[in-house]
């Protein structure tokens, strides 16, 4: 018994109507679908995006601590560097805290935290006693201040490394450049991993 040889691809008369409209409306949904991701990327970029790229010299600063100290990035030379750019008011800053305090233990580096929304210093300061930071708790006003849980604007050195998300990462190497960066919540074991590098001698 032999079959009837189908073709290739389906005739338009080998399809009924009800076929056609369903594959028409399938690749229409498909076709929707492809645009939208395409129109979301655009407007809404991958996290870390437009943040500066690594090898970039990063930007000089001198800031105010809660401590009332100054932390410089330029004295800090010579040594690998991790910012943290945060907010009080964001979760995701209170979870950082302790593996910043495990990376100031572990890693042979200088580790900071920034506040890059605008907050008055008692703001900051309540915070890091609140959650028993154990680093230097830099302070990056803009033009107003605001106090917990209000969201203040970006501080000046805060918008000079592109931050548009709390907490974002900056690595900074031996020579004052960008080694690593990230937006978001991170391991204690990928930050350490990265600083370890940044800390390594160039050849």
């Amino acid at each position: 018994m032999s079959l009837p040889p189908l073709p290739l691809r389906p005739s338009r008369a080998g399809m009924s109507r009800r076929t056609r409209a369903r594959l028409a409306f399938v690749l229409a949904g498909c076709i929707v679908a492809i645009v939208a991701v395409a129109v979301l990327l655009a407007v809404f970029p991958s996290r870390g995006e437009n943040l500066l790229p690594v090898g970039a010299s990063a930007p000089e600063f001198t800031l105010h601590t809660t401590a009332a100290a100054t932390v410089s990035l330029k004295r800090l030379r010579g040594k690998a560097v991790l910012l943290e750019f945060c907010a009080s008011w964001s979760s995701h800053c209170v979870a950082a805290v302790p593996v910043m305090n495990r990376l100031r233990a572990l890693a042979p580096a200088a580790v900071v935290y920034i506040d890059g929304d605008s907050e008055q210093e008692a703001s900051v300061a309540s915070f890091g006693r609140a959650f028993h930071a154990r680093f230097p708790l830099a302070l990056d006003p803009g033009p107003t201040t605001v106090r917990f849980p209000a969201h203040g604007p970006r501080g000046p050195v805060t918008a000079r490394y592109h931050v548009t998300e709390f907490p974002t990462l900056y690595v900074i190497d031996l020579q004052g450049r960008v080694a690593w960066r990230a937006a978001g919540e991170q391991s204690v074991a990928i930050v350490a991993r990265e600083l370890r590098r940044a800390a390594r001698p160039v050849p």
